[in-house]
């Protein structure tokens, strides 16, 4: 193997225990290799007389291995190196001499403490630590000029955190140690997605207000730091998802959230702001499933579908549409995580020539490894609902730039608003009144305890007493009322208007409607999953 320059070895998992391999076949490799991957290495290390010089690409994930080679190689040709889920590395080779690294991939290296040699090269552009949980610090006097992407999910031990860089687009933090932000932040200019879930931040840096290209933003459990004057100095208009989960002393909302024209995404899970007077425009859920929902007015196994429009003198009032796309992956790796970019075009036929209505994308991050069904809902765009009465539309889905992932099947369903569908609704679903008590409870209405005990009863048929029953019972009883004077509402506004459209509904009745339509999707999502068993 003196002249080898491509090496590529694969291991079932399964079989990685039973196979046997001696240290010669390491000592024959070639000094000419260019990529080297192994996956599953079961060696502890490289045999001195491995020579590294003309090494690209080292992939070692899933491996054995605790230190790649003893002294110092000459990598000034590596560009990338993977050695995810190596949870016995403990010691990496000197890498600042690795002038032309740019994707490092160090996630699940549990014994990993110290990476400082990664970041003496200004050429990453990529680098993954995901479960490393005994790194302390990351910090970095140098520019990182060509810093993409920094992922320190899970990273418990982590403490310490300063970094600089002029094009970095994607920063988590989920879940370490971090408590202060310095104003390092503040040089991430160019920063879209900002992950700092599970933080107990004693303070929110003033310099995050620099960062001017913030779409994503996900903050929780650090109510005490975050307020309304707060969120408005950090909401900037290209901010789209907004989480605000277990702020439980988050009490009012900027009054310029509902200028945020790009926010299609709000969430504010036990959170202390019960005003239910935003406008829920979109609600999605991603569950396991090889087809579209039985419940769907249109499904099929393609990638289009042509959908039939009620003409306006029926009593179909239709506000929204609920659609949904069976994801599959192409590639069956344990592990896939990709952000699908799901392209919905709308074609409208009048007779023999068709129009194109709209066309516009949905993002999602779904994590992959077997079919799964993405459904969400969305409220008609522009004025598109005077438009389709009388019509048949066709809607095309296709995923975006992603070659790993494909459509196998979608569907359609008219979201009607009139009084028999209301209750028709109510009479087939418990997942509304599941949905209401989780949020009395966690939006601390009511007695707590009683509050949980429904909940828990919802979720698991847990038996109540007589007491207990007899709230439940009563709570239904009062849905049912709302969702019947919401009907005689939709009815009414008909009656008169021709059609009635979402944004008719007064403030304080919205939270019957997220309520509404979260509970669709979920109890779709659960009588699929039923169906599947």
């Amino acid at each position: 193997m003196t002249n080898l320059r491509f090496l590529q070895l694969h291991v079932p998992l399964g079989e990685r225990s039973k196979t046997k391999y001696q240290c010669t076949l390491l000592t024959a490799l070639s000094n000419e290799l260019r990529y080297f991957e192994w996956n599953g290495f079961p060696f502890k290390s490289f045999p001195p007389n491995f020579h590294a010089n003309f090494l690209v690409e080292l992939r070692l994930p899933y491996s054995r291995v605790e230190e790649l080679w003893q002294g110092e190689q000459d990598l000034g040709n590596l560009e990338a190196i993977d050695l995810r889920e190596c949870k016995q590395l403990r010691k990496l080779p000197n890498l600042s001499k690795a002038s032309k690294l740019k994707w490092v991939n160090f996630s699940g290296c549990e014994s990993l403490c110290v990476i400082d040699s990664v970041l003496s090269t200004n050429t990453l552009v990529s680098l993954i630590l995901d479960g490393c949980k005994k790194l302390k610090s990351l910090r970095s006097e140098k520019h990182l000029r060509f810093l993409e992407n920094l992922s320190m999910d899970d990273c418990s031990s982590l403490k310490e955190f300063s970094m600089s860089s002029d094009l970095i687009e994607s920063l988590d933090l989920r879940k370490t140690g971090v408590k202060i932000l310095g104003p390092s932040i503040g040089r991430f200019r160019k920063l879209k997605r900002l992950n700092l879930k599970g933080l107990r931040l004693e303070k929110l840096a003033d310099e995050l207000c620099c960062v001017t290209s913030l779409e994503e933003l996900k903050i929780s459990n650090c109510g005490h730091v975050i307020n309304k004057h707060k969120l408005q100095v950090i909401c900037g208009a290209s901010l789209r998802k907004l989480h605000l989960t277990d702020c439980y002393k988050l009490y009012e909302l900027p009054p310029n959230i509902n200028a945020l024209s790009s926010l299609h995404e709000l969430r504010l899970d036990g959170s202390g702001y019960s005003d239910a007077s935003i406008n829920y425009s979109s609600v999605e859920v991603c569950v396991p499933g090889s087809s579209a929902p039985k419940t769907f007015t249109y499904r099929t196994t393609e990638s289009s579908i042509t959908v039939q429009f009620p003409s306006h003198d029926s009593n179909l009032n239709v506000v929204g549409l609920i659609y949904c796309v069976v994801l599959s992956p192409t590639r069956h790796h344990s592990r896939i995580i990709k952000q699908h970019c799901v392209k919905i075009q709308h074609q409208c036929y009048r007779g023999n020539n068709g129009e194109e209505v709209s066309t516009w994308h949905r993002e999602a991050n779904v994590e992959l490894n077997s079919d799964n069904v993405l459904m969400w809902y969305d409220t008609y765009r522009g004025g598109m609902i005077d438009e389709l009465y009388y019509e048949s539309v066709r809607f095309t889905f296709d995923v975006a730039g992603e070659h790993d992932v494909s459509i196998k099947g979608c569907g359609v369903h008219l979201l009607c608003y009139s009084q028999s569908n209301l209750v028709n609704f109510l009479r087939e679903l418990e997942v509304p009144l599941d949905l209401k008590v989780w949020l009395d409870y966690y939006h601390h209405h009511g007695d707590a305890d009683v509050n949980f005990k429904l909940y828990m009863a919802l979720k698991y048929d847990n038996k109540l007493s007589e007491l207990l029953q007899s709230d439940l019972d009563s709570r239904r009883h009062s849905i049912s009322e709302a969702i019947h004077e919401t009907g005689n509402k939709f009815t009414e506004e008909s009656s008169r208007s021709g059609h009635c459209k979402l944004d008719m509904v007064k403030p304080k009745k919205m939270w019957l409607m997220a309520t509404m339509v979260a509970a669709i999707l979920v109890w779709a999502a659960r009588y699929h999953a039923a169906a599947r068993r």
